[in-house]
């Protein structure tokens, strides 16, 4: 008896160590604090989840988020490593590349960060407003990585192939070839700077506007444009190249055979012509159907 008492006494504490499992009433405690920066708690819950959880990232990296924002520098790195050795989210390599630098460890935040780019990290906002990583923003191997972030979400700014129509973008007064006003159009980069984006209105008396979307498709490797107008009609340019300072669109063939050819002369800065000509005999002459020519009176 003396002898199975201890042993009782050794599994009922074993027992009682053995972590109890997680609630969703835990996680949405935890998440709550997170929310609302409670520090001190989030690390706790976190911890706590982390415990019972021990392939949770997530758990790990949050409670290493709690520890950084207390300045609890080494503990919120020994919580960050152990998140980044669980998986490839660039987010906990995000915020060890923070906590490094906020232990001045520039070599081993420069290692997280490119780990994190190279997991696909993308949050512009967070890289460049963390208070850590600015005290190195200006190493030229984290100015280097920020060009990397902003390819990343921006690719369409950086490829020299999408900003081919960028001549087009400003406030334009629009008259014909005899000089009478046409309409006005405003074009705009809108969508990370992948889509210009016209917006034309004609002079009164005409009661008629529309839009078009111009966007480089890189899988194809040309230009298309779609335009919608307030009657309901639909054009689709297609195969938009830029060449000898001009842009040449064209239309599929219609069920009459008509291919619409739609040319952008990039005249100088301040002057753009727009001609739109058709064919029903597979390009063999042409026809101009619109001739417009594009005044800017601001960029």
């Amino acid at each position: 008896m003396k002898t199975i008492i201890p042993l009782i006494i050794s599994l009922l504490t074993g027992l009682v160590a053995i972590a109890q499992p997680v609630t969703q009433e835990d996680r949405t405690k935890a998440n709550e604090y997170f929310i609302a920066t409670d520090w001190p708690k989030v690390v706790l819950s976190y911890q706590a989840i982390a415990k019972s959880e021990p392939q949770n990232a997530n758990a790990r990296m949050r409670a290493g988020i709690g520890l950084l924002n207390q300045n609890k520098t080494q503990a919120a790195i020994k919580q960050l490593e152990e998140a980044t050795a669980l998986g490839t989210n660039p987010m906990p390599f995000f915020y060890l590349a923070s906590a490094y630098a906020q232990a001045n460890q520039s070599d081993k935040c420069l290692a997280a960060m490119d780990n994190a780019l190279k997991n696909g990290f993308s949050a512009l906002s967070l890289f460049e407003n963390d208070p850590n990583l600015a005290k190195i923003k200006s190493l030229p191997a984290m100015v280097e990585m920020h060009q990397r972030l902003l390819k990343g979400v921006y690719p369409c700014r950086y490829s020299e192939k999408a900003r081919q129509f960028d001549f087009w973008i400003g406030e334009w007064e629009v008259k014909s070839t005899s000089g009478q006003q046409a309409g006005s159009s405003s074009i705009q980069l809108i969508l990370g700077e992948c889509v210009i984006y016209e917006n034309w209105t004609s002079a009164p008396p005409q009661n008629y506007a529309g839009k078009s979307f111009n966007l480089y498709n890189a899988s194809t490797g040309k230009w298309m444009q779609t335009w919608v107008d307030d009657k309901g009609a639909v054009i689709e340019f297609i195969d938009g190249e830029y060449k000898d300072h001009k842009f040449v669109f064209f239309t599929k063939p219609d069920t009459q055979n008509q291919i619409t050819r739609l040319t952008f002369f990039h005249m100088e800065p301040n002057l753009v012509r727009q001609l739109f000509e058709v064919t029903t005999d597979d390009g063999k002459t042409w026809n101009t159907t619109t001739d417009l020519y594009y005044h800017r009176i601001s960029k």
